[in-house]
């Protein structure tokens, strides 16, 4: 069975140009979807900006975490910083 692998090339793209709201919509799929990882890292990471979106960190925060087992380091830290500063989730150091 030949399994399908989703293309974030389109939201990269698309991202890239400027066209944040497109580019959130194609990430949004590649993350609820078809469970991509690296898409779930772009969708966090756009919320937590406000990139095409509107900026909460408490829509990130489930993102980053749904991603950060996939080895992205890029997750585990900002998770560490959103922990560190409460954003999104309770303050904690540990």
């Amino acid at each position: 069975m030949k399994h399908y692998q989703y293309d974030r090339g389109d939201g990269v793209v698309l991202f890239l140009d400027g066209k944040h709201t497109s580019a959130f919509c194609h990430f949004l799929m590649g993350a609820d979807t078809f469970d991509d990882a690296r898409s779930a890292f772009f969708v966090a990471y756009m919320y937590e900006f406000g990139l095409g979106i509107t900026q909460s960190y408490e829509k990130a925060y489930p993102y980053y975490i749904s991603c950060a087992d996939d080895d992205l380091g890029e997750a585990a830290y900002n998770l560490a910083v959103f922990h560190f500063f409460g954003l999104g989730t309770e303050q904690s150091y540990a």
